[in-house]
C-alpha cells in the first residue's frame, strides 16, 4: 500500500513539475516574441483564476443551501406525512401544504440563484456556445 501511495504521489508530482515548466517556458517563449501581449495574457489568466475562484465558492455555498433547503423540504413532508390522520381530523391539510409549498419555494429561489451564478460564469469566463 505504501509503494502505491509513493507511486500515485511521484506520478502527481511529476505531472505538476511538467506543466509548471511548460507555463513557464510559454510564457518566456510569449515575452520574447511580444513582450506587451505577454502580459497582457499573463493578466487575463490572472483574471480568469480569481473569476473562477469566486465562481467556486459560490456554487459551493449555493450547493450547501440547496442540501439545507432539500433537508428542510422533507422534514415537512415526512411530518405531514406522519400526521396525516391528525391533519385531516383538524382541518389542517392547507396549513401543511403551504408549508411545504413555502419551503420548495426557497428551494426554487436558491436553484435560480445558482442558475443564475453559473450562467454568468460560463458568458464571463468564455465557456458558453
Amino acid at each position: 500500500d505504501a509503494t502505491k501511495i509513493a507511486d500515485v504521489v511521484s506520478f502527481n508530482l511529476n505531472i505538476i513539475a511538467r506543466q509548471a515548466i511548460q507555463a513557464v517556458g510559454g510564457a518566456a517563449y510569449l515575452v520574447a516574441l511580444d513582450a506587451p501581449l505577454a502580459f497582457l495574457t499573463l493578466a487575463c489568466v490572472g483574471g480568469a483564476g480569481v473569476l473562477t475562484d469566486a465562481y467556486g465558492r459560490a456554487s459551493r455555498g449555493l450547493a450547501r443551501d440547496t442540501q439545507t433547503a432539500v433537508a428542510s423540504c422533507a422534514a415537512v413532508a415526512d411530518e405531514a406525512l406522519q400526521n396525516v390522520r391528525v391533519a385531516r381530523g383538524c382541518a389542517a391539510e392547507p396549513v401543511l401544504v403551504d408549508a411545504y409549498a413555502g419551503k420548495v419555494a426557497a428551494l426554487s429561489r436558491i436553484q435560480d440563484r445558482h442558475g443564475v451564478v453559473y450562467g454568468l460564469s460560463r458568458v464571463v469566463l468564455g465557456g458558453a456556445k
